[in-house]
């Protein structure tokens, strides 16, 4: 009976030991990564709407195995055309696809691919690779790749520009014929700016300023009405397809004070403020209430609209001022990426 004793005392130390052995050895080990972008495979310019494919190769330099669904590699876009980072799903993996590498022992390597679409915009966009383990960064910091996006062909950018030429003198006669005559129309220049003088004078307050905290424009809220209860300045433009226009008011005074709005509709919709019930997108720009870290702002405000589809919109403009501010000359600066 002893011995039979001593002998299952020896097994159950032998099974605790070893088990103690295996944590001991899963503590011990890190995760560690290696690429840069020579390993990374993918197109250095595209044309857009171009698919392709990109390849990242990973080296595991750790001593832990990478397993899926542990180790991801997330790409973002670290810089757009402008230089800024910004969001696009052409070029990232879909919403609904994890770049997961297959299991990968330490000293071993493997490849990860997705597709990729190439964006309308044309410019340089800069992307950045990381390793995660479980939501936690690891391995090589700030591995970029560039692809820049090009025409695809003269012939093709001549007929899109014909195209926009005759879009906008179409819409340019139906801009004049549609709008009333307290809105002065803006003709738009294809990748060129435009800059119109107005002065505050020549507008009218507005008492009603409801339709632009209604949740269908959600232009601003109420809390910012003061700033526009001067004089109210309106223009008419138009976005054809597959453009950017940024629209931007700087006063002639360095210390005068404006805020700009602007909301877009259908290209057969001719709504004036305040009989604005809905529309599809509004947008404002007006004095911070507080400084922000690290931004500076000057006496310009400015707005932006994109469309990235195939139809032309109607776009308003408003320049306004603060309560009982009822002049003050100002440019108007309209500029469009197409």
């Amino acid at each position: 009976m002893k011995i039979k004793y001593l002998l299952c005392v020896l097994v159950m130390l032998c099974v605790t030991q070893a088990s103690f052995a295996q944590i001991k050895s899963q503590q011990e080990c890190f995760y560690d990564g290696q690429f840069s972008s020579s390993n990374i495979d993918m197109p250095s310019e595209m044309y857009p709407d171009q698919k392709g494919e990109v390849r990242v190769t990973l080296r595991n330099v750790g001593t832990c195995t990478w397993n899926p669904r542990d180790i991801e590699l997330r790409v973002t876009i670290k810089k757009g055309p402008s230089g800024s980072p910004i969001q696009r799903d052409e070029l990232l993996p879909s919403s609904s696809e994890t770049l997961y590498p297959p299991t990968t022992l330490a000293g071993e390597s493997n490849t990860v691919r997705y597709g990729i679409e190439a964006p309308y915009y044309l410019g340089s966009y800069e992307l950045e690779f990381v390793l995660m383990f479980k939501g936690q960064k690891f391995g090589e910091f700030g591995v970029t790749k560039t692809v820049k996006i090009v025409p695809k062909n003269k012939k093709n950018k001549m007929k899109k520009t014909l195209i926009f030429l005759i879009t906008s003198l179409f819409t340019v006669g139906v801009l004049h014929a549609q709008w009333p005559s307290n809105v002065t129309t803006v003709e738009s220049k294809s990748n060129d700016s435009v800059i119109v003088s107005g002065d505050l004078a020549k507008g009218v307050l507005m008492e009603d300023l409801s339709w632009a905290a209604n949740s269908s424009n959600a232009c601003f809220p109420a809390t910012q009405n003061l700033k526009f209860r001067g004089n109210h300045v309106l223009y008419a433009t138009s976005i054809p397809p597959r453009s950017i226009l940024t629209i931007s008011v700087t006063p002639t005074d360095a210390n005068g004070d404006l805020s700009i709005y602007g909301y877009m509709m259908g290209n057969n919709e001719y709504r004036v403020v305040p009989n604005l019930p809905s529309c599809i997108s509004c947008e404002a720009d007006h004095k911070w209430d507080r400084p922000w870290k690290g931004k500076v702002q000057t006496s310009e405000r400015k707005i932006e609209f994109q469309n990235p589809t195939q139809n032309t919109y109607n776009i308003v403009i408003g320049v306004a001022a603060p309560k009982d501010v009822i002049t003050g000359q100002f440019n108007l600066k309209i500029k469009l990426k197409s």
